[in-house]
């Protein structure tokens, strides 16, 4: 791989990373075939690991303690274990 190539790998990364899934694809649609599997890869794997990360495990359990209360307050139950 040039440097070249590395560097454009690189750059559409980092302008990807905190896209949102729509902002995301059209900015992979304009780079070309080969720079944006690299990219889409580089991304997935970013992903997994931040998903199976204790810290990420945490928020998704955190939010759906705050949904599982809010359905038990609209009930009008008690979300207190």
């Amino acid at each position: 791989m040039t440097p070249e190539r590395r560097r454009q790998i690189e750059q559409l990364y980092v302008a990807a990373i905190n896209l949102n899934e729509e902002e995301r694809s059209a900015l992979l649609a304009q780079a070309g075939p080969d720079v944006r599997q690299r990219v889409e890869a580089m991304l997935r794997q970013s992903f997994v690991a931040e998903s199976s990360s204790p810290e990420s495990l945490a928020k998704r359990i955190g939010a759906d303690m705050d949904k599982w209360r809010a359905l038990v307050a609209e009930s009008g139950g008690s979300a207190k274990p």
